[in-house]
């Protein structure tokens, strides 16, 4: 939340996760401390390759009566990761459909997000910045937490 108040007023952001009622409290949030304009995507990013951003973007940029070349900097930010099993270690992991939402949510929809995110905002003159916010599990295993340290790194090496 801290890093929303360093952003100029007026500015416009788009919230995505996939649940409503957690989207809402976290604008509210944003709302009582900046003057950010925030719109929200609810989707389920377990399915990345359903989730057509550049046209949630444009629709929303449009119903502003903004568009992508109107803005000095684009940035999208990853801040949220899904933390997975604390209890399983690495030899413990046998469900495959498991593993596949876990990286789907974590590693794969970021990198889809960044390149329909690039394709909206593709002016190269223009500044665009990807923040991914990370742990130290991107950089070192944790015995309990081979979910979340494997996804980091991937995420890490993507970004």
């Amino acid at each position: 939340m801290k890093f929303t108040e360093k952003v100029a007023p007026n500015s416009m952001g788009v919230l995505v996760g996939r649940n409503d009622e957690g989207l809402a409290q976290t604008k509210k949030s944003i709302l009582n401390k900046t003057q950010i304009k925030i719109s929200t995507l609810s989707y389920d990013l377990s399915k990345p390759e359903g989730f057509m951003l550049e046209e949630k973007v444009e629709k929303i940029l449009k119903e502003a009566g903004a568009k992508a070349s109107d803005f000095e900097h684009a940035l999208i930010v990853h801040g949220a990761m899904m933390l997975g099993s604390m209890t399983r270690r690495t030899l413990g992991i046998r469900n495959v459909e498991e593993l596949q939402r876990y990286f789907s949510i974590n590693t794969f929809a970021p990198v889809v997000l960044n390149a329909h995110f690039m394709n909206v905002f593709k002016d190269d003159k223009k500044m665009r910045t990807v923040l991914n916010t990370t742990s130290d599990g991107a950089l070192r295993p944790y015995n309990s937490l081979s979910y979340f340290c494997a996804a980091s790194m991937a995420r890490e090496a993507f970004m």
